[in-house]
């Protein structure tokens, strides 16, 4: 009985589509694909938004203020393939401006193969003046949902 019970909590626990939420940061993420935030995802189609916005520049004073933009670079670490994901509009006055301009966007992305991926800004003038963040909300970020043990549920979260 016990291991039918176990059975029935793995299948439970097992998302059709997973989600993952985190932060790209304007300055600890910034430079290349080294500081990026990684994910290891499954071959297919992957949907992400892209919410917030950060500021390549000290104070809202530089580039006629307008300082702020959403956008964010991945990268697949195994091709080295490189796409920028934003609104598409430039810098924008404000933070809440950049995050208006994306609001509602859903950016597709397709990998080949199972991959490892950086999430990361980039900044000519460099990064250590960046302010702010970006949050990434990413559908299906699991290598392969068709986990069927405890420890492949768990490796997958390592």
């Amino acid at each position: 009985m016990r291991l039918v019970i176990a059975g029935l909590l793995l299948i439970m626990t097992l998302p059709a589509s997973a989600q993952d939420v985190f932060q790209v940061h304007g300055r600890t993420n910034c430079g290349g694909s080294g500081n990026g935030v990684v994910r290891v995802l499954a071959a297919g189609t992957h949907d992400l938004t892209i919410s917030g916005g950060i500021s390549y520049w000290s104070s809202d004073s530089f580039n006629g203020g307008n300082t702020w933009i959403s956008r964010l670079v991945i990268k697949d670490l195994s091709t080295g393939v490189e796409e920028v994901f934003g609104a598409g509009v430039g810098f924008l006055p404000s933070r809440a401006a950049a995050e208006a301009a994306i609001a509602g966007m859903v950016f597709t992305f397709d990998l080949p193969a199972d991959a490892t991926v950086a999430f990361y800004h980039t900044d000519g003038g460099g990064c250590g003046d960046n302010r702010s963040y970006v949050t990434v909300s990413l559908d299906d970020p699991i290598v392969g949902n068709d986990r069927s043990s405890w420890g492949e549920i768990k490796s997958a979260y390592r």
